[in-house]
């Protein structure tokens, strides 16, 4: 089994939502590709405008609060350019992107329908 398999074995086996924000939690805190994931799942449920403006303007339950809409789209954005993020980038990023936990289950598990 491979491990990406295997991880969206353990997402699904987890029975609550609850659990399962915590699996993705966990997976954030340690694994740098589980942040670029998650920040690019949830710039990409951003509208055009709020891509470009860089702010939250569409209350439609995902993406990045007012508070966290610059930083976060700037990083998505060069995460598009240059493929990579400097290592203070992605400590900022992963302390950030924690808080979206909820969200990002939210997005696997209509993915997967």
């Amino acid at each position: 089994m491979s491990g990406a398999v295997k991880v969206q074995t353990v997402f699904y086996q987890q029975k609550t939502k609850k659990a399962k924000v915590s699996f993705v939690k966990s997976k954030l805190a340690v694994d740098d590709r589980w942040v670029i994931r998650g920040l690019m799942a949830l710039y990409q449920k951003q509208t055009a405008e709020e891509q470009a403006a860089r702010q939250t303007t569409e209350h439609n339950k995902f993406g990045f609060t007012a508070y966290d809409a610059d930083f976060l789209t700037g990083m998505a954005k060069l995460l598009n350019e240059q493929r990579t993020l400097s290592q203070k980038q992605m400590t900022v990023v992963r302390s950030k992107i924690v808080k979206y936990a909820g969200q990002l289950v939210e997005i696997a598990i209509h993915k997967g329908e």
